[in-house]
């Protein structure tokens, strides 16, 4: 079964900033990637909650990620704004289109962020921690909405070079 069957029709919050999508999603999925890079500081965009949902392309793939939307509505978002943002993401979710945001908490008021995290499907955490002098990465999964059997509530990752994402499995013999 593939990750988009899987997931095909879910709205997807990833809190924190994760860079490497094209890594992780399979060849056979078709996704709609908006990565966001920041060099330097973008200047404030009032219009582009209303651009996003205006965008053509959001229609044309079965996979569409955000990446830090937050970085790109805190200039525009408030309560009402927001809600029409993910009554759109509800709608597309209607059509068999899985969206994945990725949200930095700091960036929206804390009533925005509950109502994301609140429509989401599937919420998960990402959490980076020094371990002697290893980096320790881990996936929290806060919600996971029709799940068909049990999800570990934490998931260790590493990033490898040319590979992308490697889910680590600890198992006992």
């Amino acid at each position: 079964m593939l990750f988009c069957d899987i997931l095909s029709g879910s709205l997807i919050i990833v809190i924190s900033v994760f860079s490497c999508w094209d890594k992780v999603l399979p060849p056979a999925c078709a996704a709609f990637v908006i990565p966001v890079t920041f060099v330097y500081t973008i200047p404030a965009r009032t219009d582009f909650i209303e651009r996003l949902r205006d965008g053509k392309e959001l229609f044309d793939n079965d996979v569409i990620i955000i990446d830090t939307i937050s970085s790109l509505i805190k200039h525009s978002a408030n309560v009402e704004k927001s809600l029409e943002l993910i009554s759109f993401f509800k709608k597309l979710t209607g059509i068999k289109k899985t969206i994945i945001l990725s949200i930095e908490s700091s960036e929206l008021e804390p009533k925005i962020l509950s109502e994301f995290i609140g429509a989401s499907d599937i919420n998960l955490s990402l959490k980076v921690s020094t371990l002697g002098s290893s980096i320790k990465r881990t996936i929290i999964v806060n919600k996971f909405t029709g799940a068909s059997a049990y999800i570990e509530s934490m998931i260790g990752f590493r990033i490898e070079p040319n590979v992308g994402l490697v889910v680590e499995i600890a198992s006992v013999s």
